[in-house]
């Protein structure tokens, strides 16, 4: 019975866990099962005099390693939960300082499927002075900025991250519309990094939280991101350095740019009555 509800839980989990985890998560049911099972349990003893006869040393080193295993997947997990909640700590500090007001602007954006792209723009934007006092006392950015960022460009309320990539610092572009972004001007998830890939974040929710554009790849795993850090400035950092966290994937699309087409709203009148 015990064997069932392992496997039940273990394929329920799957989707959920990094490897490192279910490995050590694997060990842990190999010794929870021969722990709870009688029968199993007197065939390993069994099992442990007959080699402790001939090979002592074999039973020691497979503990060990069962061991080590359950305590390293232990350990990594712990560590993975501490770096999403450093996070989404940092993530609310940064949002905090967001514009806390924005309105449509009177422009919008389009896909290249005619979807429309509302865009915004901050009711009372912040003058760059007062933004820079923010930025030089924002955690985020202090966390990371001795070690990780190279500034880029100011701190401006004009635009987010989104709007950043998509409207070339213009304007403010939600997170959900991203989603419409990727779907319609013909965006596929790479796994081979080239520089002008788009890297997009995801919080503990899945959802799009962060949007960047890849720079230069030095390696699989060494690569330089350029992104707008909220109201904050444009800074170059290594993908995997930034308060947005570990969940990232890589997008490429064939159109040669990654801004999308933008109209007025005389425009949209006259579309909307063709």
């Amino acid at each position: 019975m015990s064997s069932f509800v392992t496997v039940g839980v273990l394929t329920m989990m799957l989707g959920r866990i990094s490897p490192a985890w279910f490995i050590g998560l694997c060990c842990g049911v190999v010794l929870l099962t021969i722990i709870t099972s009688s029968q199993l349990w007197l065939g390993l003893a069994q099992f442990i005099q007959l080699l402790n006869v001939r090979r002592p040393a074999r039973v020691f080193g497979l503990l060990s390693l069962l061991v080590v295993g359950l305590g390293w997947g232990l350990v990594y997990h712990h560590y993975e939960q501490t770096q999403l909640a450093q996070s989404d700590d940092m993530l609310a500090k940064l949002d905090a300082r967001n514009p806390p007001k924005t309105i449509p602007a009177d422009m919008y954006g389009v896909t290249d499927l005619g979807q429309t792209i509302e865009l915004e723009l901050p009711v009372d934007p912040a003058n760059l002075a007062d933004l820079e006092d923010l930025e030089e006392s924002s955690v985020p950015i202090q966390q990371y900025q001795h070690n990780w960022l190279i500034r880029r460009g100011p701190p401006d309320d004009t635009s987010n991250c989104h709007g950043w990539v998509f409207t070339n610092g213009k304007y403010n572009i939600a997170g959900k519309s991203v989603t419409t972004i990727l779907e319609q001007n013909s965006y596929v998830q790479v796994t081979r990094i080239e520089a002008g890939d788009l890297v997009v974040y995801r919080n503990t929710n899945g959802e799009i939280s962060h949007t960047g554009i890849v720079r230069t790849v030095f390696a699989e795993n060494d690569v330089l991101v350029e992104s707008k850090w909220g109201r904050m400035g444009v800074y170059l950092h290594p993908v995997e350095k930034s308060c947005y966290g570990h969940d990232f994937e890589y997008y490429r699309c064939e159109r040669g740019t990654h801004l999308i087409n933008l109209l007025t709203e005389n425009t949209k009148s006259l579309r909307s009555t063709e």
